[in-house]
């Protein structure tokens, strides 16, 4: 099999996959994050159309041509809607986002004059490649500063952020990122022909990287949408120390429901469980969501993350100390104290005590 021929085959498994992946999305099988991935799933689509000219033979249509490459010009768009969708519990739509239309309609302008010009203007061409190029790096900075943002606030609710913390997502960026600056070099060097050979294979292992991830997706904010706004503007307020933040609970009656979550949390231990989330532990207490998250930040002075696992340290010192549980490994200490993983384990013990697990153990004569 040719060269050409390969290129033609992994051509059509990345238009393929990648409308099976957003019809896949769009259904939502495991019925989460339900408008983020409504949003994902026409990214998907819109991304296939990259590849639509060369498996629909559209080239000899101008019109469909047209359209197509119209349609092209939101997938950027598309995969940042989807990324405010997943980071955050309601995102509203402002006037202010009108402004993300002008630049396509500018597009679709230069395309117009660029099908219907003859002799065609190459110049014109490649200001549209630039303009392509220019809004996919910019929504795909913006994208990773809002998902860095978002691992900051999921340690606002969860005891485990690993799987609601978009990691996957970050890590598409940073793909996609190197693609387009592959891209825009192997269109410079190969002056405007398809993406070879091993930009397609490129291509199909991410996709296939998506496909793996987003279908294991978590709900990402078990909340309301009132509470996760509250939830989020608590957050700011503290992080910002405004002078003006709100006291949700009176100093006085802070320090008494201190004690008692603290109580609660040592005889209790709801930390156990590694599924433990804030939503979870407001339950428990039989209060809400959010005067336990002021309570977390004001009174204790930690997010929920730093909270719950400070405590999980503390059990797993016992464990560790505890010459009865010498038959449990690292890992199984671990699960015992309520983490889920081992490098989880590890860097907290390791940011709380100063020691690794495994130090701290040789240790326990002379503690």
């Amino acid at each position: 099999m040719s060269s050409g021929q390969l290129t033609a085959l992994f051509s059509m498994l990345n238009f393929g996959s990648l409308i099976l992946l957003s019809f896949i999305t769009f259904t939502n099988p495991l019925k989460v994050n339900r408008k983020a991935n409504q949003w994902f799933a026409a990214f998907l689509l819109f991304w296939s159309l990259f590849w639509a000219d060369e498996i629909l033979g559209l080239s000899e249509h101008v019109q469909w041509q047209l359209f197509v490459r119209f349609l092209q010009y939101f997938t950027p768009l598309l995969f940042f809607i989807s990324i405010m969708f997943f980071t955050q519990p309601a995102p509203s739509y402002r006037k202010s986002m009108l402004w993300h239309m002008i630049l396509p309609f500018v597009y679709l302008m230069l395309l117009m004059v660029y099908y219907y010009s003859v002799p065609k203007n190459e110049l014109l061409n490649y200001l549209m490649i630039l303009l392509l190029l220019g809004q996919s790096l910019y929504y795909t900075f913006a994208s990773a500063v809002l998902i860095r943002r978002h691992k900051k606030n999921v340690l606002l609710y969860a005891s485990d952020p690993a799987k609601v913390d978009l990691f996957w997502l970050e890590r598409i960026i940073f793909a996609v990122l190197l693609i387009l600056i592959a891209a825009i070099g192997y269109n410079i060097i190969a002056q405007l022909q398809s993406l070879n050979l091993f930009m397609n294979i490129t291509m199909l292992l991410v996709i296939y990287y998506i496909a793996f991830y987003s279908l294991r997706q978590k709900e990402i904010w078990p909340f309301t949408e009132p509470v996760g706004r509250e939830l989020l503007e608590l957050n700011a307020q503290i992080t910002e120390k405004s002078p003006q933040q709100k006291k949700i609970i009176p100093d006085e009656e802070l320090i008494s429901q201190k004690t008692l979550v603290h109580k609660y949390m040592q005889e209790q231990k709801p930390y156990l469980d590694t599924e433990l989330n804030l939503m979870k532990l407001s339950e428990l207490l039989d209060t809400t969501p959010h005067k336990l998250s002021y309570l977390v930040n004001a009174g204790f002075g930690q997010n929920f993350f730093h909270f719950v696992n400070q405590y999980r340290v503390e059990e797993a010192k016992k464990l560790l100390l505890d010459p009865h549980k010498d038959q449990l490994t690292i890992l199984g200490i671990a699960f015992e104290a309520g983490f889920n993983s081992k490098t989880a384990f590890n860097n907290a013990f390791r940011k709380i005590t100063g020691l690794t697990p495994s130090e701290f153990k040789e240790r326990r004569p002379a503690l």
